[in-house]
């Protein structure tokens, strides 16, 4: 009654293949009563012959060894399924210490093992989760003593091993935020976002870490309790964020600069003027700027040089003011400067220092110049954007009053280039302008004509100081793509011209002054009489000076020499007939005119 009252299933063998009985359990396994089983064959009970010679080997092995063995073996029951049996044989001995019967007892383990599997399947993959996790985990104990931490938790600290931190203690660690230590020890979680800094781990002995510096990091500290709430550890999980950050500051720092100059740009500059525009702020100074001459340089010497010029006024402006005042680029060529607790009189230095710097700036490629118009705010019902206009007006004021003279500043700027790139000498300027007076005279030019004639003869070159020195200069025959280059010029002296209202009226001239009488000449392909007729003096004068007087790459020819060539291009290079007015010209004695000379220095006086 007792054994059939026990779930474990127990049975006697009297040899290694016969039953001698069994208990209810096991009968009930096979899907049989107890007596069917009694004095029964292993090859009448098993499902099938190799499961009844699995059996009988097992019994062999207690009668061979006299042992008791223990096995786990896979096992049909009376419905055909397979379980998955512990099986105990016990060998019961005779007065002679013969094996007499074996006694057997088995327990189903198959739910067990398959939980067990499923067990450890699941801290299999807890555990590569935990060990291949992009995201640092350390775990301590109760005490906040450091247990175990993964390995990329050892990249994120610069650690080589798991042992070089054994001993570090969570609470001791300096760069946890006091509050949080005090939360963590209430029992809460903690989220935050920290500087790392490695020197205070080094300079404390914290643990050995090969890093240096400071670094970003996300962490979560959370308290392991057990289901009674008591705590018996931390664990940490931490983010390396650098880059992140890196990337957050990047974004930031675009959103309120200026890409080109650095400068803050004009949205910063706008919710600054909101948040300082307060009574504590007072008085609070604006000051407008717009550079002169940034389309000419762009014009001339392309958008790079341009963007050049911007940044070196960004300098100046950056470098004249305080720390804490607003300096932004307000779009295109205009600036802006917001000055708290800043009077009129501190306003009218900062606009001076900015002036003086652009003087004393190097001209490279123009003299540095710049339109300010400044206005305070003193008291507090005043508009601060009534006070922004009026420094745009007073801006604009200052730009078209001086206009005129900036234009002139930069122009002779740009001609005393000009003469340093292509060692033109005054001589032959002179040279130039007096032969094309004096054609001009034999052609009864009025004397708005000659004085356009005299200022073209100046400046039909202008375009050259765009060109590089390595070509201007280059003794060598030019390559193809040189001499396109060299080509521009008179289309970037053009749009110099066109910038500037007293020289427009030259622009075509100069624009045209390498044409051909034949139509092959650059850049638009004009002929004949189409050529404005002051290209084609200049285009007669300036080359038979240049033949005569000769270049660093090509040596003088006679005056005699320099006419036969001009009358050999008549008709194709140069107008015919103005050809044969110049070599009558030149046959003339005592001609000279020099009224109308306007040279590289005096050309400003001029425009």
């Amino acid at each position: 009654m007792l054994l059939d009252s026990i779930p474990i299933q127990v049975w006697y063998l009297k040899d290694a293949e016969t039953y001698g009985a069994a208990n209810k359990a096991h009968a009930e396994f096979l899907g049989k009563k107890k007596e069917e089983l009694e004095n029964k064959s292993l090859f009448e009970v098993a499902g099938t012959k190799e499961e009844a010679m699995a059996y009988i080997e097992g019994n062999r092995r207690v009668f061979e060894e006299k042992q008791q063995i223990q096995t786990e073996e896979l096992v049909c029951d009376g419905r055909g399924e397979k379980r998955l049996l512990s099986i105990v044989r016990t060998p019961g001995f005779d007065s002679n210490g013969n094996v007499e019967y074996v006694i057997c007892s088995a327990q189903d383990i198959t739910e067990q093992k398959q939980a067990e599997e499923a067990l450890r399947e699941n801290e299999e993959r807890f555990r590569n989760i935990y060990s291949q996790s992009p995201i640092g985990i350390e775990l301590y104990d109760a005490g906040g003593q450091l247990i175990d931490a993964n390995q990329a938790c050892l990249d994120i600290f610069g650690v080589s091993d798991i042992e070089e931190m054994k001993g570090f203690k969570l609470f001791d660690d300096p760069n946890i935020p006091d509050e949080a230590k005090k939360k963590l020890l209430e029992g809460e979680s903690v989220r935050y976002e920290a500087e790392f800094d490695f020197d205070i781990v080094k300079k404390m002995a914290l643990y050995k870490t090969i890093k240096s510096g400071t670094c970003f990091l996300n962490c979560l500290i959370t308290p392991l309790k057990t289901n009674e709430g008591a705590r018996y550890g931390f664990m940490v999980q931490v983010q390396d964020i650098t880059e992140r950050k890196q990337v957050e500051e990047q974004i930031r720092y675009l959103s309120f600069h200026d890409k080109l100059t650095g400068l803050y740009n004009r949205a910063y500059f706008e919710e600054e003027l909101k948040r300082l525009d307060t009574k504590r702020q007072l008085p609070l100074s604006i000051i407008l700027g717009d550079v002169n001459g940034l389309k000419l340089v762009n014009d001339t010497f392309g958008h790079h040089e341009g963007d050049m010029l911007l940044r070196r006024i960004a300098r100046i402006l950056k470098d004249s003011c305080r720390k804490e005042d607003i300096v932004a680029r307000w779009g295109g060529d205009e600036f802006a400067i917001l000055l708290p607790r800043t009077p009129k009189n501190a306003v009218i230095e900062v606009c001076n220092r900015i002036k003086e710097a652009c003087k004393e700036a190097k001209k490279d490629p123009i003299q540095l110049s710049i339109a300010l118009g400044a206005a305070t705010k003193e008291e507090p019902g005043q508009d601060i954007q009534e006070i922004l206009r009026e420094a745009e007006d007073r801006m604009y004021r200052h730009k078209l009053f001086r206009s005129k003279s900036v234009r002139s500043s930069i122009i002779s700027s740009l001609t005393k280039t000009l003469q340093e790139k292509t060692h033109e000498t005054e001589e032959h300027a002179r040279h130039v302008q007096e032969l094309a007076l004096q054609l001009g005279r034999k052609l009864e030019l009025s004397d708005n004509q000659l004085d356009e004639l005299a200022l073209l003869a100046a400046l039909h070159d202008i375009g050259k100081i765009a060109i590089p020195n390595s070509i201007l200069m280059k003794q060598d025959m030019l390559t193809e793509d040189e001499w396109e280059i060299i080509k521009k010029h008179t289309e970037i002296g053009f749009r110099i011209a066109q910038s500037s209202p007293e020289l427009a009226h030259i622009a075509d001239a100069i624009l045209s002054h390498h044409e051909r009488w034949d139509g092959t000449g650059y850049p638009r392909g004009l002929k004949g009489e189409e050529i404005p007729l002051n290209s084609r003096i200049i285009a007669i004068v300036d080359a038979y000076d240049v033949m005569t007087r000769g270049r660093i790459y090509k040596r003088a020819i006679s005056r005699q020499e320099a006419l036969e060539e001009l009358n050999r291009c008549a008709g194709s290079q140069f107008d015919p007939k103005l050809v044969k007015l110049f070599t009558d010209l030149v046959s003339e004695v005592n001609s000279p005119l020099r009224e109308r000379f306007f040279s590289f220095e005096n050309v400003k006086s001029f425009v």
